[in-house]
């Protein structure tokens, strides 16, 4: 059974929450992904998420994708983002660390957040090196250049 109900400080609202993968290429210490061994990392099967999302789309307002690190998939995340926004109404937001491909794929990335409705992003710290230690890995982009063109 699939609740629908989710409790957001000063209102209930309807969402469906699609964990897009268990993928991440941080390392972060608090991760609840990271403590699930039994889950192995795997590319996103878009068919079967958007199945599952269309199914439900009349009970639900809002679609949100977190990880592990959907952008880890730009592809397949646009892919499915954009099948939600042309066949429903669902409000859809994505959930991200801002890993590498957010930088080395801008262009897909910046195509995908013109079409969702939010995203929320977990900058660690807005000091690169405090950051990299959360993170547990040195970063391979300046994330302050980012954010800046975000």
């Amino acid at each position: 059974m699939i609740k629908y109900n989710v409790n957001t400080c000063d209102q209930i609202h309807n969402e469906f929450m699609v964990h897009f993968t268990k993928a991440c290429e941080n390392k972060c210490a608090f991760c609840i992904d990271a403590m699930n061994k039994g889950i192995k990392p795997q590319k996103p099967d878009v068919d079967k998420i958007f199945e599952s999302i269309y199914a439900h789309k009349d009970n639900v307002k809002d679609v949100t994708i977190s990880g592990g690190e959907p952008c880890l998939y730009m592809e397949e995340l646009f892919d499915l983002v954009t099948r939600i926004k042309e066949q429903t109404t669902l409000n859809v937001n994505v959930i991200s660390s801002l890993p590498t491909s957010c930088w080395t794929k801008r262009e897909l990335f910046f195509q995908i957040l013109e079409k969702i409705d939010g995203f929320a992003f977990s900058p660690q710290h807005y000091k690169e090196d405090i950051a990299d230690k959360i993170r547990g890995r040195k970063s391979k982009y300046n994330h302050q250049t980012l954010y800046k063109m975000l």
